[in-house]
């Protein structure tokens, strides 16, 4: 026997359908707009403010245009985050919860022509390292670049600093200060000042020299030179005759290493060009000390002088009586006259 179905039971059949599809809709509505609003508000990171100081570096202004690059370790061991500084007295850098130590130095790790970096994948292993160095039974290398650097260590990511750079997010985040780092780097090198005393400075065209016992290297985070030591070599320049002789005299320099360690003898070695254009003269010192002293701004102040022998007197290649004779120019135009006698 067929079951008939009557025009109210359809009716009260479709109005169920229709309730639970519009139950269905609101559910999923309600779980999209949940999934919206998890979106705008959970954050992974934290904007942080880096702010750099080089009023005591040392630095000039010429070198602002290289930048600086702040590096970021976090003390998980995980990826380091290099930061890259057009304008080295200020940047912003997102990082996520968690504890860092943190580097900052001028310039970036290709902008040095005598120094290159190593280690960089770990904080305390970041190095840098004289990288012009001829290979020899001592190694010998040129005067590396003004290197400056600051770090901080153990700056804490918390939680309730994620999203500080989201509108949304601002109300409650900590003040400006907490997430902000201030670094002042200062000098990781040393300079010398060397003043050689040359009897027959006449004779002397040009003059370059080296220096035993140099640190190779020093490592950012702690300030610490490397055991392992160089020669290093330096021109030196800047003629200047005694004011009683026109043939006795000083050249001088100032040049930067890693550091140079007073407390222990240093060799040193000068070899010159004469000025016939031929002739060498070298002569090599032993056991010469570093005086050290600090300036009254308390600045260290490293010192070397030596005394060279009498070096052979040659005949100028231009004829005339000096590696270093002066120019007389601008004389103006030839006047003549009479001269009464």
């Amino acid at each position: 026997m067929k079951k008939v179905i009557s025009d109210r039971q359809t009716d009260d059949r479709q109005a169920g359908i229709f309730a639970l599809y519009s139950l269905c809709c609101i559910f999923l509505s309600l779980c999209l707009a949940g999934c919206d609003r998890r979106e705008l508000t959970y954050y992974m990171e934290s904007e942080i403010e880096i702010h750099a100081d080089w009023s005591e570096s040392g630095l000039d202004d010429e070198e602002a245009a290289y930048g600086a690059t702040a590096i970021f370790y976090p003390e998980n061991g995980g990826i380091p985050k290099v930061v890259l500084m057009g304008n080295r007295e200020y940047a912003k850098v997102r990082l996520p919860e968690g504890r860092y130590n943190a580097v900052l130095f001028n310039r970036s790790f290709d902008d040095f022509a005598c120094i290159a970096f190593r280690g960089s994948d770990s904080y305390r292993t970041l190095e840098a390292y004289a990288s012009r160095a001829e290979s020899r039974a001592d190694e010998l290398a040129d005067s590396p670049e003004t290197l400056c650097a600051d770090r901080i260590e153990s700056f804490e990511v918390t939680e309730d600093m994620l999203g500080n750079y989201s509108d949304v997010m601002k109300a409650g985040i900590p003040a400006a200060e907490d997430c902000s780092l201030c670094f002042t780097p200062r000098q990781l090198i040393e300079e010398l000042q060397v003043t050689v005393h040359i009897k027959g400075l006449n004779n002397v065209r040009s003059a370059v020299a080296t220096i035993n016992g140099v640190s190779s290297s020093v490592f950012l985070a702690t300030g610490e030179v490397s055991q392992q030591t160089l020669t290093q070599r330096f021109e030196l320049d800047n003629p200047v005759y005694y004011p009683d002789s026109p043939f006795n005299g000083t050249m001088e320099t100032t040049f930067n290493s890693f550091a140079f360690n007073p407390d222990r003898p240093h060799d040193v070695s000068i070899q010159a060009r004469l000025v016939d254009g031929q002739s060498t003269y070298e002569q090599e010192f032993t056991g010469l000390d570093i005086s050290e002293d600090v300036s009254e701004e308390g600045t260290l102040i490293l010192t070397l002088e030596v005394q060279t022998d009498k070096v052979p007197d040659v005949k100028p290649e231009d004829g005339g009586d000096s590696g270093f004779n002066p120019k007389v120019e601008d004389w103006g135009e030839e006047q003549k006259g009479d001269i009464k006698v």
